[in-house]
């Protein structure tokens, strides 16, 4: 087991503080603790010393490169491509490129921040580059290409989806080219439905395919040569989704398990292998055990044959319905990030799973033999299931099970197929009831009754603020976005994160669509008591929640007429200033003795039509929050709004930056 755990060691060290820094703590004093007492004290220095490796390199200084650039593209997509110059890697926009996997270029341009506009509980590419790797963007002036790869993939790929209708093209667009297409209807019904994991190139197609194809040459061919024919057969099939990890592995996996086989002296067992091709990969490109395919893909590798030897204890027609049972219940803490659980999963994945394995092997005969009229006919039944599934569909909503939380549903589910491997059915028992407990308790529809929170939820450019006190919840304005519902796709998976079932009062400051654009969907999609739009409505009270509107001078612009609120919570001072101009400002000055606060919600996103000097004097706060879309067209916010705000020694937190930024208390 050595491979296994010097590869868990570098990798814990790769997380150490990364994340929660008290977790990482407790984890690796809990993990050293194990490996003193188990494999004694050779053993720990030799594992210690791979999670010192790991815990220090990301963080060694390496020169980087001065322009021009020069380097590899390690990842090609049809707007950008990953360029990889030396020991650093950039996000370099290209639009309508032609660029593959290899290519050697030469860029002139400048190196900045990568920017992008996010969304609370939407899909964030920032973080999709930074696990890459990648936290710069070089914005090329100029670009020349000394190196075509001999990798030319592209032309065939648009000529071959060619021959397909909307639905078929865009199903072997994230099955064999691993792209996939928001706005078609298969991906969106997949999506909804929890089964987008299903619709690639993933390793468990592969795993498959080579079994088949193993067993089928296995009747006429030698042992050695069944094993090596599947390879060489699937290998064409594999090309364009050979930058997938998942691809990668299965086909590194079955490459050792031949010289394992047939060449090693030493034979190793399947997890050592899988340990050893894991430490490799890392060694290779240290940013894969940040991406989830990583550490899943590797995770089920290691897990699957632990499973299959817990559950020998049961009958053969039992074992066949409890191994998927099994992985779907691995699953579920990576399922539940979008903040709801399928209650339908593990049927749906039982419908959908051969569709899918029938229709990739149908897609991948389709590029030797042309039979596009099949593909588009099984593309569009595939289609009509998806859609089917999608109105069937039952979504349960789930706390938030990050952290912690996390970490102890995987760490009890690990221990239960211990106890199982052992018959120990009783603990067994016992432990299944306490992880069932668990689950209950992030599905029961009770908010925390301790917890008091304020949230100034990433809208992208727009206003939208959480306050909960214990089991009472107000919301100040919803942001909108016409491109999606932002009630549906931010605002209820971010409550149903945080446990929250209903809006006491949901809060308007104003008409603008970045301001009350979502505010008619939260309405009709989740419990909302009281919308308040009026001054006239003020002040609001519930619970230790009370909300007074400071603007009753009115004016000609919607922006003067926006409510500016005032809440004293969590022992706190709040000013959320909506979007009121400076002229408002000046109006507060003058009719308020104290405008004191200790947060402050800027005005108009930093306008520098909001947030004069003489406000910020005035209300002294040690916080400011700037809600706003990173890159946005209006250039919020301005720089004469943050030099006023850095002058006056206020703390600036904006959501373009941060995300979600929240403020907590237990019993405050």
């Amino acid at each position: 087991m050595s491979f296994l755990f010097t590869t868990f060691s570098l990798v814990l060290g790769l997380y150490f503080l990364r994340g929660n820094v008290v977790l990482s703590i407790i984890i690796s004093i809990a993990y050293f603790g194990f490996i003193l007492y188990r494999f004694g004290k050779k053993k720990f220095f030799i594992f210690a010393a791979m999670f010192v490796v790991g815990a220090l390199f990301p963080r060694i200084p390496f020169p980087a490169q001065n322009g021009p650039y020069s380097g590899f593209v390690i990842e090609a997509r049809e707007n950008y491509v990953i360029f990889q110059a030396g020991f650093d890697r950039y996000y370099v926009s290209s639009k309508e490129n032609d660029f593959e996997l290899g290519d050697y270029l030469v860029l002139d341009g400048s190196v900045n921040e990568i920017k992008f506009t996010t969304y609370e509980s939407q899909f964030n590419f920032k973080d999709y580059l930074k696990n890459k790797g990648v936290d710069k963007e070089l914005k090329a002036s100029a670009i020349d290409r000394k190196f075509h790869s001999f990798i030319r993939t592209q032309k065939f790929k648009r000529q071959f989806l060619s021959h397909f209708d909307e639905n078929a093209a865009s199903l072997i667009s994230a099955f064999l080219f691993n792209e996939k297409d928001y706005s078609s209807s298969a991906i969106n019904y997949a999506s909804s439905i929890g089964v987008i994991y299903l619709l690639s190139m993933s390793g468990i197609y592969l795993h498959i395919l080579f079994s088949i194809l193993t067993y089928l040459f296995s009747l006429k061919l030698s042992k050695k040569a069944s094993q090596i024919l599947p390879f060489l057969v699937l290998l064409p099939f594999s090309f364009f989704s050979f930058t997938k990890v998942g691809t990668l592995r299965v086909y590194a996996i079955y490459l050792m398990k031949y010289l394992n086989d047939f060449h090693f002296k030493k034979k190793r067992s399947h997890i050592e292998l899988v340990s050893l091709l894991a430490l490799i990969f890392i060694i290779f490109d240290y940013h894969l055990v940040y991406q989830e395919a990583f550490y899943i893909g590797f995770l089920l590798s290691v897990l699957s044959p632990l499973i299959q030897n817990a559950l020998k204890c049961l009958g053969k027609k039992k074992r066949k319905i409890a191994y998927p049972l099994f992985i779907r219940l691995f699953m579920v803490p990576i399922q539940v990030n979008s903040g709801y659980l399928n209650l339908l999963s593990l049927f749906t994945y039982l419908v959908i799973f051969p569709i899918c394995l029938f229709f990739l092997i149908i897609s991948m005969v389709s590029i030797v033999i042309p039979i596009y009229g099949v593909v588009n006919s099984v593309g569009s039944g595939f289609t009509w299931v998806l859609e089917k599934m999608d109105l069937i569909n039952i979504k349960i909503p789930f706390g938030n099970w990050g952290g912690y939380f996390g970490f102890i549903y995987f760490l009890v589910f690990i221990f239960m197929l211990y106890l199982l491997e052992g018959v120990r059915l009783k603990s067994f028992k016992r432990l299944s009831v306490f992880l069932s407990i668990i689950v209950a308790f992030s599905i029961v529809p009770l908010q925390e009754p301790l917890i008091n929170l304020v949230s100034f939820i990433n809208v992208g450019q727009g206003d939208s603020i959480l306050i909960k006190n214990r089991t009472h919840t107000v919301m100040i304005d919803t942001g909108g976005y016409k491109k999606f519902d932002m009630a549906e796709e931010s605002l209820i998976p971010f409550m149903n994160k945080n446990k929250i079932t209903h809006i006491d009062a949901l809060i308007t400051t104003h008409n603008d669509f970045d301001h009350n654009g979502a505010a008619e969907s939260l309405k009709s999609k989740f419990k909302v008591s009281k919308h308040l739009t009026k001054p006239e409505q003020f002040p609001y009270k519930i619970g230790d929640i009370e909300i007074e509107n400071l603007n009753v001078f009115g004016g000609e612009d919607d922006n003067d007429n926006s409510l500016v609120l005032s809440m004293t919570f969590m022992n706190k001072k709040w000013l959320f200033m909506g979007d009121a101009s400076t002229k408002v400002e000046k109006e507060l000055i003058s009719a308020y003795d104290s405008l004191d606060c200790d947060i402050l919600k800027v005005g108009h996103h930093g306008s520098k039509s909001s947030t004069c000097d003489e406000f910020i004097k005035a209300t002294t706060p040690n916080e400011a929050i700037i809600s706003v879309g990173a890159s946005n067209y209006y250039g919020h916010p301005t720089k004469e709004v943050l030099d006023i705000l850095t002058t006056n020694n206020v703390k600036i937190h904006r959501t373009d930056e941060e995300g979600t930024i929240s403020y907590f208390s237990l019993f405050a």
